[in-house]
């Protein structure tokens, strides 16, 4: 019986990690797309085009205003 409450405790753990982890990796994806979408409709606002690069979570991103 105790073999059974460590495995059933050590999963709830990685479940938890898991979840934890996609909430995190969720949240900053959906603020970054928001500060693309600002930061864009203000280069469209200055008669300009945005040119955006990013990696696939969108960490990682760059925007350039051409007018």
């Amino acid at each position: 019986m105790k073999q059974r409450s460590n495995s059933f405790t050590l999963a709830s753990v990685i479940v938890t990690f898991f979840v934890t982890l996609f909430f995190i990796v969720g949240y900053t994806s959906l603020t970054t797309h928001f500060a693309i979408m600002d930061s864009s409709n203000a280069c469209y606002e200055a008669n300009g085009f945005p040119k955006v690069s990013k990696d696939f979570f969108g960490f990682n991103w760059s925007l350039s205003c051409n007018k």
